[in-house]
Formats: structure tokens, sequence, C-alpha cells
């Protein structure tokens, strides 16, 4: 597990709530190779060129929330089981398709969606896109772990990977933040040219 945060008063609660944790301090030099192997990488990149307060915005083309690319830079380095971004809602109209399009490109199955804080029940709307990925060829892995019985893993894995009859196994390692994914009900996939498509079914009706 590790963060990536720029803020400096933002490192420091990082540090005082989890102690001993790596915290790297700009995404734009750090490489995601000397990260190892990550289950989940997560993130919220900067809104204020995405944001509907924002009239002149540049979407992911702006200087601040251009860092999405990093952040998909650092996803292609690590190539994670599972992605999840979080942003403004007008990311759909500033550069969703962009990101979508880099994330099918890395071999990724996705689920864009809206959740708002008033779906848990807060006294306010403050809807948030979301983006759910997960790695095609880790389930084309997981397929055949199923299939051959053996987890798919070499013996000196196969030793290492602790209990498969039902015990505990390590938590996943995450990048960003500790987010967990009980993988039960996997919603339809969905493609960049798909979100398109459909967009321009919306506009024409």
């Amino acid at each position: 597990m590790a963060f990536c945060e720029i803020d400096g008063w933002c490192r420091q609660q990082l540090a005082r709530n989890w102690p001993g944790v790596p915290i790297y301090s700009d995404i734009r030099s750090l490489n995601g190779k000397t990260i190892g192997y990550v289950d989940i990488i997560t993130g919220g990149f900067p809104c204020q060129d995405i944001s509907a307060a924002n009239v002149s915005a540049k979407g992911v083309d702006g200087a601040r929330s251009g860092l999405v690319f990093e952040m998909l830079r650092v996803i292609r380095e690590v190539r994670p089981n599972w992605v999840i971004f979080e942003n403004s809602p007008m990311l759909r109209v500033r550069g969703a398709d962009r990101v979508l399009d880099e994330l099918e490109g890395q071999g990724y199955a996705f689920w864009p969606l809206v959740v708002g804080a008033r779906h848990v029940l807060a006294p306010h709307r403050r809807d948030r896109v979301w983006i759910v990925a997960h790695s095609e060829r880790r389930a084309q892995t997981e397929q055949r772990r199923r299939v051959e019985g053996n987890d798919g893993l070499s013996p000196q894995q196969e030793a290492t990977s602790g209990p498969r009859d039902g015990g505990a196994r390590t938590p996943p390692n995450t990048f960003g933040c500790g987010i967990r994914i009980e993988q039960q009900r996997v919603p339809e996939r969905r493609t960049a040219r798909g979100v398109r498509d459909e967009r321009q079914a919306k506009l024409a009706l």
C-alpha cells in the first residue's frame, strides 16, 4: 500500500493516519516500475479544469486535470488488476472519452457511473463520476485458473499464495488509498466505443 500526494499538509495527515506507509510526493516523477505489483490503483485527480465552476475549463488538457495522463502512465507501468477514478460529473463532457480510450488500449474493461453523496443518504447531492476498470488480461488468467484448478500459479507461487479452502487471505495490495473490491456481481462490461454510441443515440433522441 502506498500514497502519492503533492500537498504537504495532506501528506502529514496521511502519515498520521497510516504510519509507515510510503508516500510519494509527485506523480510526475513517480516511476510505476519501482512500486512493484499492486492489486488496485485508485485516484481522484485534480478537478479544477473539469469542474462546472470553471467556465473556461480545458478539461483533461488543463495543466492540473491533465495529471490524469500521469496516472494512466503509472497504470500502464504497474498493470494492476483494478483501477478506480473519481472526479467531477463534468468529466463526462470534458475528457472522459480520452480516459476511456486509453484504458481500453491498455486492455481494461470499465464501468463509468455517477454516484453522489445523496446515494448514501447524505443531506446533499454532490454527484461524482466514478470509473471502475478491470484488467481483461487478468480476467482471462482467472478463467484459466478456474479451469486448471490450481489458481494458475507456479509451484513456488502456490506454496506462498495462502489457503484456498476458505481460510483468510492477506488483503490485496493497494496504491492510492485502502479500497477493497469484492468481486461478486460483475456488471455488463463497457467499451469506449459503446459509451460513445450510447451517448450519440441519446443525443439523436
